[in-house]
């Protein structure tokens, strides 16, 4: 078993020298961000993490495949700001910064789907405050063009389903496999690829999600995938969460979705009784396919 405390030290070490390394690339490089054939790309940050979001762009563009686009999405409060020198740096590569109303953490998702009228191109959405290694885009489009009608992902928990509902969430495990599945619950920090398809889907549904999950945007991406019948696949057998940038400090938002119940909460007003039955029809076929799981 690993030793917490030197993974936390080796993760803090890691993550400054990409820090430094990252940096220079910003300031020197003129390499476009951006690649023809590539997907989508799209993340949202806010306040003091504005700063910094730079190094997460900048990971996902060194990377060995690069996005078709490559979007970060900021409040509509912060039009007419002035940008830091570094995200204007990548803007003249090709990033594109766009502006939008304030759906907190959907925001990395529902402003594109809500402005497209046509999807081809599958979607991957990142989070503002982890450094991706160059390989994660090329992995993750390996794995959507082995099965593009699942959605794929790094990183994956399984859903606790009980008689009566569903566990808390702070009782989940982490998935350890690479089978489809419903009880599959995709979590956005290490990468996920969307269908175009389900973007639709995501479209239809508008944003339902303000009453029922406004701090979660897992939640509502995972229920409208069970409700549409798209399985999550994790592309590796482990779980994988790749380093942050020091400093973030993505506990605020962890701190009271996870520690003060708020998953909970919010998982209980998006899974109705359609999709608790729905999630238990899908645990009953997996142990009668696998009895010694």
């Amino acid at each position: 078993m690993r030793n917490p405390l030197a993974q936390r030290k080796k993760n803090r070490f890691l993550s400054a020298v990409e820090y430094v390394r990252l940096s220079i690339r910003n300031r020197f490089s003129a390499a476009s961000v951006r690649s023809a054939d590539g997907p989508v790309v799209s993340l949202t940050t806010y306040g003091p993490r504005l700063k910094q979001v730079f190094v997460a762009i900048e990971a996902i563009a060194r990377g060995t495949r690069k996005p078709s686009r490559l979007i970060l999405w900021l409040d509509e409060e912060m039009r007419g700001k002035p940008l830091p020198k570094a995200l204007r740096r990548l803007l003249q590569r090709g990033l594109e910064v766009r502006f939008c109303g304030n759906f907190g953490p959907h925001n990395k998702y529902y402003p594109f789907v809500d402005s497209e009228s046509v999807f081809v191109r599958p979607l991957v959405t990142a989070d503002d405050d982890v450094i991706y290694p160059d390989y994660w885009l090329d992995e993750l489009m390996a794995a959507f063009g082995e099965e593009p009608n699942l959605i794929n992902c790094f990183r994956a928990q399984r859903i606790g389903v009980a008689p009566g509902g569903l566990q808390p969430y702070a009782t989940w495990g982490l998935n350890r496999s690479t089978t489809p599945s419903h009880l599959a619950f995709s979590t956005g920090v290490s990468g996920v690829v969307f269908p175009a398809a389900f973007l639709a889907a995501l479209k239809r549904a508008g944003p339902e999600f303000k009453t029922c999950c406004p701090r979660a945007d897992d939640i509502w991406l995972n229920v409208i995938a069970l409700r549409c019948g798209y399985k999550v696949r994790q592309i590796r057998t482990q779980p994988i969460h790749f380093v942050e940038i020091m400093g973030t400090q993505r506990s605020s938002l962890n701190r009271s979705n996870v520690q003060a119940g708020g998953n909970d909460r919010q998982l209980g007003s998006t899974y109705g009784p359609v999709e608790i039955a729905l999630l238990q029809d899908a645990l009953r076929l997996e142990n009668a396919s696998c009895p010694a799981r």
